[in-house]
């Protein structure tokens, strides 16, 4: 019974948001929807904190940093300080990292190389928010240039295939 109520719940508060979403909003909800990773209740989430229109940020690395992604580089005379990320909106921050952490799941993706590449050496901490950093790039592409989103793992494979095939 109580369950049934939650689910009641849940559909009402889902019929809201469609309702406030816009008709732009929601087209590219659907367009980020591509990004192995993101889901379609993730993508609303995404899009109603950044928005479907990318001229407020000039370049992809001013969104990251909006978004506390950017990678910190903190060095002086030859000295290595904190490499934290930035504190930034935690709304998108907290979505795309949980984004993340389904993406690198998939082993067919390019995410999960990156995953593994990174956390052999750092950790798994900080490949996941850099496989979030690397979302949202794509992300910002995506809607700045209006272009669909490749995997880069399954270009690479198809790639070599035909290659192979050649031979």
């Amino acid at each position: 019974k109580h369950i049934d109520e939650l689910d009641d719940h849940i559909a009402t508060v889902s019929g809201l948001i469609d309702k406030l979403i816009t008709e732009e909003q929601l087209l590219a909800a659907d367009k980020i929807t591509q990004v192995t990773g993101i889901g379609h209740t993730s993508a609303q989430a995404i899009i109603s904190v950044i928005r479907s229109d990318m001229s407020r940020f000039p370049t992809d690395a001013s969104i990251s940093k909006w978004a506390g992604l950017c990678p910190g580089n903190n060095e002086s005379a030859n000295k290595r300080g904190s490499g934290r990320t930035q504190k930034g909106n935690k709304l998108s921050k907290t979505t795309l990292t949980v984004c993340a952490n389904s993406a690198v799941k998939n082993k067919d993706s390019y995410f999960y190389a990156q995953f593994k590449r990174i956390s052999a050496h750092r950790g798994k901490k900080r490949a996941i928010i850099a496989v979030a950093h690397s979302m949202l790039i794509a992300i910002y592409h995506m809607l700045k240039d209006n272009v669909d989103f490749v995997d880069q793992a399954k270009i690479g494979r198809a790639s070599c295939r035909e290659e192979c095939r050649s031979r």
